[in-house]
């Protein structure tokens, strides 16, 4: 346990909610399935990955869109109790930073109304929890990002394969020992000319 930063007080000059929260869905953040102590503000920002080229002295903008960035994730948590604190750090804090070093952090489900507002289902917390005090009330902040699963590569079909009408022509031009121009048009005439290789010249 850390130094105490709750308030102490016991003459009722402060209103002192219960060592879970409030049973407001919005004031309450799931991480795997394990309910973060206290009061649990989360905010989600989603941008959308835009290009914007907009012609020098025209009006307007060719825009295209390249699909959803993940979501910015902030919680804050309002801890102001010993059972608080002590859940906090025993349940969240070995999810959110894993105290081992070589402990590779994993994107984990989670719940509130906001994420599912903005269709984000897993977080991955990309820093350790900061800590705020002020009046006894401790003001814990996690950071986050949406996190997705790699996308799959998509296989580009080859384009079919035309055969060109010339193939032939210039294989039997080459057999017969003739000049093949640039175009292969030498080919084609000498092959349908009768007097190119005598009467057995047959045409293609």
């Amino acid at each position: 346990m850390s130094v105490p930063f709750w308030d102490t007080r016991v003459d009722g000059t402060r209103v002192v909610l219960d060592d879970i929260g409030t049973d407001n869905p919005w004031d309450t953040f799931i991480i795997v399935e394990t309910r973060v102590p206290g009061i649990s503000k989360v905010k989600a920002t989603r941008n959308k990955d835009v290009d914007v080229k907009k012609p020098k002295g025209a009006k307007g903008a060719a825009i295209t869109f390249g699909g959803d960035s993940p979501a910015d994730v902030s919680v804050e948590v309002q801890i102001w109790t010993p059972a608080q604190w002590e859940a906090f750090q025993r349940t969240i804090l070995p999810l959110v930073d894993p105290p081992k070093p070589e402990a590779y952090p994993a994107p984990l489900t989670c719940q509130h109304p906001e994420l599912a507002l903005k269709r984000v289902k897993s977080l991955f917390f990309t820093a350790a929890p900061d800590i705020d005090i002020e009046n006894g009330i401790g003001t814990v902040t996690l950071k986050a990002k949406e996190w997705f699963a790699k996308p799959k590569k998509v296989k580009q079909k080859k384009p079919p394969v035309v055969r060109s009408p010339y193939i032939d022509v210039d294989k039997r031009a080459y057999e017969m020992g003739l000049a093949v121009g640039p175009s292969g048009l030498d080919a084609i005439d000498a092959l349908i000319s009768p007097n190119a290789s005598g009467a057995n010249s047959k045409p293609f």
